[in-house]
């Protein structure tokens, strides 16, 4: 059999175990602190009892998308005269921004007419 070792070395038994080099997950953990820790994050505390209001209402309208309770002839008016109000305040408000949509676009339009017009 030929020889495949060099001259002077022999078979290595090392029993030293070799360092490892280079970052590893052990060491990252231990350089880190946590989300919770850098963030002031406390964890929340749950109980087992329930509240006296949400009782067991699990199929129950949140307060705000309850029907409102029915109205006396006088109020009922009241609210639709109000509300009338508002839609002709608002139509109002439309119109007028129109107007003035329509004015600036057609001086606008005008505008570079004339500025065409004098760089000829």
């Amino acid at each position: 059999m030929a020889k495949t070792r060099g001259r002077g070395r022999g078979k290595v038994n090392s029993t030293k175990v070799a360092k490892r080099k280079g970052p590893n997950s052990v060491s990252d953990v231990r350089k880190t602190k946590s989300m919770d820790a850098v963030l002031g994050i406390a964890p929340i505390e749950f109980l087992d009892v329930e509240d006296e209001d949400s009782g067991d209402k699990i199929g129950a309208i949140p307060p705000g998308f309850q029907e409102p309770a029915p109205l006396s002839p006088k109020s009922s008016l009241r609210s639709i005269v109000q509300q009338d109000d508002i839609r002709k305040d608002f139509v109002h408000f439309l119109e007028a921004n129109e107007q003035c949509f329509a004015k600036i676009t057609n001086d606008d339009i005008q505008h570079f007419e004339q500025q065409s017009e004098d760089n000829k």
